[in-house]
C-alpha cells in the first residue's frame, strides 16, 4: 500500500509540474496580437534571394514589398491579401501581386508557427519545408 501511495503522489506531482508548460502554449488570438505589425525577412533559395518587409495589419490584411535578387538582377515585388493564425499555423491568401505571377492571386499558404517573440518570428514553411525567420522592423 505505501508503494501505491508513493506512485500516486509522484504521478500527481508530475502532472502538476506539467500543467504550467501546457498553459504556456499561446492561443491563436495571442499569436495574432503578437504578429500584428511590421517585420523584415530575408529568404535564401538556390539561385535567388528575397528581401522583404511584411506589414501584418490588425484587421487581417497584409502587404509585402521587397526585391527578388537573382544572378545580379533585382526585381521589385509586392503582394497583398488576408492573414490569420489558425490552429497554430500562419495562414494567408494572396489577393493581388506585382508581378502577377510572383504570388498568384487566390493562392493560399499556411506555415507552422514555431515561435513568436517581441523581436523575432520563426515558422516552418509548408510549401518549401524551409524554416523562415523574420525580425520586428525597427520602430522610429
Amino acid at each position: 500500500m505505501p508503494l501505491i501511495k508513493s506512485l500516486a503522489l509522484a504521478t500527481a506531482a508530475l502532472l502538476v509540474g506539467l500543467l504550467p508548460s501546457c498553459a504556456s502554449v499561446p492561443s491563436d488570438a495571442e499569436r495574432t496580437a503578437s504578429l500584428a505589425g511590421r517585420w523584415v525577412e530575408i529568404r535564401e533559395f538556390e539561385n535567388e534571394r528575397h528581401e522583404q518587409i511584411i506589414n501584418l495589419n490588425k484587421d487581417g490584411s497584409f502587404l509585402v514589398s521587397g526585391a527578388k535578387i537573382e544572378r545580379g538582377v533585382v526585381t521589385p515585388f509586392t503582394f497583398s491579401g488576408i492573414w490569420e493564425v489558425r490552429n497554430g499555423y500562419f495562414w494567408y491568401k494572396t489577393l493581388s501581386s506585382q508581378p502577377a505571377d510572383f504570388y498568384p492571386p487566390g493562392e493560399e499558404y499556411k506555415d507552422r508557427i514555431t515561435s513568436v517573440a517581441e523581436t523575432g518570428w520563426v515558422m516552418l514553411e509548408e510549401s518549401t519545408g524551409q524554416e523562415s525567420r523574420a525580425w520586428r522592423y525597427p520602430r522610429r
